[in-house]
């Protein structure tokens, strides 16, 4: 995450950057955290007799909340050993050394890259470390704090529709989309689908 704000701030200085958003992600909470999710992974079984079995334990844990969007993420995750074992593809475990310089300046790097639009999306008022909330408190960027009961961390896979609907928003707020399909009565999701989709496809108005 710490490398995509570089990324965006050295990019600032060659071409006007029109929005900047962050989804669930804050540099004081994230360092807190990184001891208990560091306990989590190390506790978590190393092998699943399916991919259904991890999706149940995952459900069960509360890791996740959303069943059909695991369907469509965990395959990906797990990788087949025999016709009744799968494996995680990803030892998480190497890349604890690396937790704390991800988020390290995450806060700094996201408030100096220069972009009038800047959001960012949380689960809840805890996720805000002092530099964010003194930030917000002065204007630098629009906080959206996602509805009760959305308040996990993978906001965009328990509440895929939810946080289609933010991104889509600003996307238009923030002169991302075309104004011959905002003319047209397109709705914001549509819009986000046209962007992801590419020029090529069309949708049609429901």
């Amino acid at each position: 995450v710490k490398m995509c704000i570089s990324v965006a701030k050295q990019l600032s200085s060659k071409y006007k950057l029109l929005g900047l958003m962050l989804i669930d992600i804050v540099e004081g909470s994230a360092l807190e955290s990184i001891a208990d999710s560091q306990s989590v992974i190390k506790c978590r079984p190393k092998r699943f007799s399916s991919v259904q079995s991890a999706i149940d334990w995952a459900m069960k844990r509360k890791i996740i909340k959303n069943r059909s969007q695991a369907a469509i993420t965990f395959p990906g995750q797990m990788r087949q050993l025999g016709s009744e074992c799968f494996e995680w593809r990803t030892d998480l475990e190497m890349t604890f050394p690396f937790w704390k310089g991800w988020f390290q300046g995450l806060s700094a790097n996201f408030l100096s890259v220069p972009v009038t639009g800047k959001l960012l999306l949380v689960g809840g008022w805890n996720r805000l470390d002092t530099e964010l909330t003194t930030a917000q408190m002065q204007g630098k960027f629009k906080l959206v704090m996602a509805p009760m009961g959305i308040d996990g961390h993978f906001l965009h896979e328990d509440a895929p529709d939810y946080v289609a609907h933010i991104v889509a928003d600003f996307i238009v707020r923030n002169g991302l989309a075309h104004s011959n399909q905002q003319r047209e009565g397109f709705t914001a999701q549509q819009i986000l689908a046209m962007k992801a989709a590419g020029p090529r496809v069309r949708i049609g108005r429901t």
